[in-house]
């Protein structure tokens, strides 16, 4: 998926299409159905805290929301006509390669989906929490009560600095990513946190810290030092590793140096200069051009690429040991015969809600008791709560919808 995505990204076509994106017609329309969702959102509880992000401090205030499954089909059924007649959220989709008829069907079986919940699923709760700074949105979060697990995201762009908290427990592991980044005349500066453990057994972890260094950027070539240090325990042997990359810009050639080690022991140093030059060998294409914002196209792109043939001349030229470092190694399993995609797999469609879930027991299966109404073929149960729980459905919508909403709408003001 590397290979592909080296190849086909086409930066100057997506800028193209982000461009032709209205904002303010997202706003008002991302506005009324917050207008229609309002009425059923309970009032909050509040509370107000001091947080260190990225060394600084900050007072955040956060509202904390009690949802249902109820709650979340009552919100779905109250924008349900709007979702299937809305315009803008389709010509935005149309940018990315989905078609109406592929946007109808995912929102109706969305709807489908959330109507179809059982009374358990209608009573589990719970808790969303939204962040706000200065009464500006800066993240959200949520407790789900069932499969005990806690996420909350936090974003802070103040005065050239940018800090960042994100969190993601369950009853196994936790991921946090902490630390912040100034911007200014000098470049960017600051440290950024990546860290895990598992608390199963309290000694497996990977963390990861990256220094940024009067960071700059020379025609897309980061120019600067930035440093990666990573110390992890798998399987009770702990080891850590670092990469260093420095880089300095004169008369327009930049020259990069990386340094490589393991377990305090340098592996590689390499050195590269990089220089402007004129093409006097380069063709511009007149046939075979794709666009990467076409589904279809995309499509034909992938069936006809010499992928392989592409990278094994690449590989003739770096050499095995820097290919393998900068790709991998290939994978001795993997068939040579196989695709590196399948181009059926390429769908620019926005994946419903419901395919996020676990959607097992929402198909109905008439030899586990169900039964057909014939008119229509629609097969249902009858007992909607004799299968197997599916966990706390329906609450990933509603953080969606409420903390969408609210960021799009603070943003705005």
């Amino acid at each position: 998926s590397s290979k592909l995505f080296f190849l086909s990204i086409n930066l100057d076509a997506l800028i193209k299409m982000l461009d032709g994106i209205n904002v303010d017609a997202i706003y008002n329309d991302v506005q009324s159905y917050y207008n229609t969702l309002k009425p059923l959102i309970k009032v909050p509880e509040t509370k107000s805290e001091v947080k260190s992000i990225g060394g600084r401090d900050f007072t955040i205030d956060s509202e904390m929301y009690e949802v249902s499954g109820q709650d979340v089909q009552n919100m779905i059924n109250a924008i349900a006509d709007k979702l299937k007649n809305d315009n803008v959220a389709k010509d935005i989709l149309s940018k990315f390669g989905s078609d109406e008829k592929s946007y109808n069907k995912r929102v109706q079986e969305a709807i489908d989906y959330y109507n179809d919940l059982r009374p358990s699923e209608l009573a589990k709760k719970a808790q969303i929490i939204i962040f706000k700074m200065g009464g500006k949105i800066v993240g959200a979060g949520y407790i789900d009560y069932v499969e005990k697990i806690q996420k909350r995201n936090i974003l802070i762009v103040d005065n050239g600095f940018v800090g960042v908290e994100t969190v993601e427990r369950n009853e196994d592991d936790e991921t946090t990513t902490t630390g912040g980044l100034t911007i200014d005349g000098n470049g960017i500066n600051g440290v950024i946190d990546h860290n895990y453990k598992e608390d199963s057994d309290g000694k497996t972890y990977n963390n990861e810290r990256t220094v940024f260094e009067n960071v700059t950027f020379a025609n897309g070539i980061p120019v600067g030092k930035i440093v990666k240090r990573t110390e992890d325990n798998y399987d009770g042997e702990d080891s850590n590793s670092r990469m260093e990359l420095t880089s300095s810009i004169n008369d327009g050639v930049v020259t990069i140096n990386c340094v490589e080690s393991e377990n305090d022991k340098e592996i590689s140093n390499v050195t590269i200069t990089v220089e402007p030059v004129e093409p006097t060998d380069i063709e511009i294409p007149t046939e075979n051009i794709y666009s990467v914002g076409d589904k279809e196209q995309l499509k034909a792109y992938i069936e006809s690429a010499d992928v392989d043939g592409f990278f094994a001349n690449i590989k003739s030229v770096l050499g095995d040991e820097l290919y393998e470092k900068l790709f991998g190694e290939e994978d001795e399993d993997e068939d040579e015969n196989d695709p590196v995609v399948d181009p059926d797999d390429i769908d620019s469609d926005i994946t419903p809600l419901s395919k996020s879930l676990d959607t097992a027991n929402v198909v109905k299966n008439t030899a586990d008791g169900g039964k057909s109404d014939g008119a229509n073929n629609k097969t249902t149960t009858t007992n909607k709560d004799a299968s197997p729980n599916t966990g706390a459905t329906g609450i990933t919508f509603a953080i969606a919808a409420l903390a969408g909403c609210a960021i799009l709408i603070s943003k705005k003001k």
